[in-house]
């Protein structure tokens, strides 16, 4: 709302309307005259009466109305003797819009160029806008009142400096602001103000910082030595007594300040330092403390893992802080972990889905690891399922869904379920290919097939693994030849 001086004379002022000049040629054909100590005013053409002799006193004014008294109280008559404003205020001042200020018992209003009271007569001192609107004073506090009357703002405030998109107020020292409807948008508790074209206002106090949004939210309490709005990864970096913190672009806390440096990570971690030493926090609501700022350093986020050094140990943490002292890729997004002395996996999570309870652990290879325990191996699945109790002195990793394995000395097979495909009777047992598996005993060699029969009976000197090409080089009576997957000659 903007607000502009009243204009007017010591009488009143002159309205350059046509409808004003037509009542000022009305009045000047009018002459006054007396009656029983009362004043009127009568044509001055044919004498006839057009204002009864009724008021105490009445003068003509150059706009062609005609200012009534009577009792003491003031009024107004159009250039036609018509009343406009009824004789019943201690004064009455005009303005050039056609309105007027009116007094009764001590008090201020305003009517408008019709005598309809649009202010009641309420307040001590009265300020008209361009646009109708009024500031108003009460007890020496300061409010608005819209064009209609209707007061927008109670009188509360010391002070106003109107302006065009907001206006100033101030209230005990202090400044604030409020809109165009009058609505409170900054609180008068700010030492200082300054409005930014990207909808926000950087208000201090005492030489701390904080922001309101122009509608009049509250972002950040003024209570920070410094506050910097990243735009690119929409966070509110704020600094108070050291200490860094963080907040989203509506003031909801990220991080509180209490930290020296925070560095965030895409998965929502983050590094945090104090006195030197580092730790981790999980972003979220609230926020969780993963680790405390304790370590000397925070190498490094492997997957799910967190990477702390303390002195010179390395330590390897879930986001749950369970401690492991080593960690390795196991293979299908799953995860060896060592802790105190064993070895069990986790998955991408970091949640613990085989038990450390093994003394050695492979990778997962076509869905089981190797494990060892006890100088025994075996079989483990990602839910922690044992497929094969660690029963045997060697094994081999799953090839085309089986397993070489020994036992008391012996080789035998194993399926992708933990099953014995042929039990440990062979000196040897290579993997299966092409469907068959060379086996030997006795110093002879031969083939089992994958339902554990023994396909080409133990009768070369030598074999080898079958080739992609369905073929084997054997060696019989002394000689080298190739076979078949039916154990017959290839010439």
């Amino acid at each position: 709302m903007i607000f502009s001086r009243k204009c007017r004379t010591a009488t009143a002022l002159v309205l350059v309307t046509l409808g004003c000049l037509c009542s000022a040629v009305a009045t000047a054909q009018m002459l006054p005259f007396g009656k029983d100590g009362k004043k009127g005013m009568k044509s001055a053409a044919n004498n006839e009466i057009i204002v009864p002799a009724k008021y105490d006193d009445i003068k003509s004014l150059a706009n062609g109305w005609l200012e009534v008294q009577l009792d003491g109280k003031f009024g107004y008559l159009s250039g036609e003797g018509k009343e406009i404003i009824a004789p019943k205020y201690e004064a009455v001042q005009l303005y050039s819009n056609g309105m007027a200020e009116i007094k009764l018992n001590g008090k201020l209003g305003i009517l408008d160029n019709k005598g309809k009271e649009v202010i009641a007569p309420k307040y001590d001192e009265i300020r008209v806008g361009a646009d109708g609107s009024a500031e108003v004073k009460v007890g020496g506090k300061v409010g608005f009142v819209d064009n209609k009357g209707k007061e927008i703002v109670p009188p509360k405030y010391d002070g106003v400096k109107p302006g065009k998109n907001r206006s100033e107020v101030q209230l005990g020292g202090k400044i604030g602001y409020v809109n165009p409807d009058g609505k409170e948008i900054v609180p008068p508790k700010f030492d200082a103000v300054k409005f930014f074209t990207n909808g926000r206002a950087e208000v201090k106090l005492a030489n701390k910082i904080g922001y309101y949004s122009t509608d009049g939210a509250e972002i950040l309490p003024a209570e920070f030595d410094d506050v910097k709005f990243l735009e690119g990864v929409s966070r509110i970096e704020a600094k108070k007594a050291g200490k860094v913190g963080y907040y989203t672009f509506k003031g909801e806390e990220i991080i509180a300040p209490k930290y020296e440096s925070v560095r965030f990570f895409p998965d929502n971690r983050a590094i945090v330092s104090l006195a030197k030493k580092e730790g981790v926090v999980l972003i979220g609501k609230p926020v969780k403390e993963l680790l405390p700022t304790k370590f000397d350093k925070i190498a490094e986020f492997r997957g799910p893992m967190i990477v702390a050094q303390l002195g010179s140990k390395t330590s390897f943490f879930t986001n749950e802080a369970v401690e492991y002292a080593d960690i390795a890729d196991a293979g299908n997004g799953f995860i060896r972990a060592k802790k105190t002395d064993k070895y069990g996996f986790l998955n991408k999570d970091g949640k613990e889905v085989v038990v450390c309870k093994y003394d050695s652990a492979g990778t997962f290879v076509e869905g089981l690891a190797l494990v060892r325990l006890a100088g025994k191996l075996g079989f483990v699945a990602p839910d922690g399922v044992e497929k094969s109790a660690p029963l045997y002195d060697s094994l081999s990793n799953l090839s085309g869904g089986f397993a070489t394995m020994k036992r008391d000395g012996k080789w035998g097979f194993l399926t992708a379920d933990g099953k014995e495909l042929v039990e440990p009777k062979y000196e040897s047992a290579d993997i299966f290919m092409e469907g068959l598996a060379k086996v030997g005993a006795g110093g002879k060699f031969g083939y089992v097939d994958v339902t554990g029969k023994e396909f080409i009976p133990l009768q070369y000197e030598a074999a080898e693994r079958f080739t992609k090409e369905g073929v084997a080089k054997v060696k019989v009576g002394g000689k080298e030849v190739m076979i078949d997957k039916m154990g017959k000659e290839k010439q």
